[in-house]
């Protein structure tokens, strides 16, 4: 996956390449956003900006915890 392209694209924020960054480190599995960090001001930042990438179609959600879509992020980066 290439981050780079993919923010550069869709213009996102520091919050939300930090996300998938970090998400991209566990990739295929599905973790806790008490696992991306353990403070409570910066979960809820991250809270707020996950449930954009998930729609976005970046992030999948399952329950309570998030993967990185590496199709979405794929089809994504052919595109201009």
């Amino acid at each position: 996956m290439d981050i780079y392209n993919v923010a550069l694209k869709d213009k996102l924020n520091l919050f939300e390449i930090s996300i998938l960054v970090q998400l991209e480190k566990n990739k295929n599995h599905f973790i806790r956003i008490e696992e991306i960090s353990d403070d409570i001001l910066t979960q809820s930042y991250i809270r707020k900006y996950i449930y954009g990438l998930v729609k976005k179609g970046y992030v999948m959600k399952h329950f309570s915890k998030y993967r990185i879509n590496d199709f979405t992020l794929t089809c994504t980066n052919g595109q201009t």
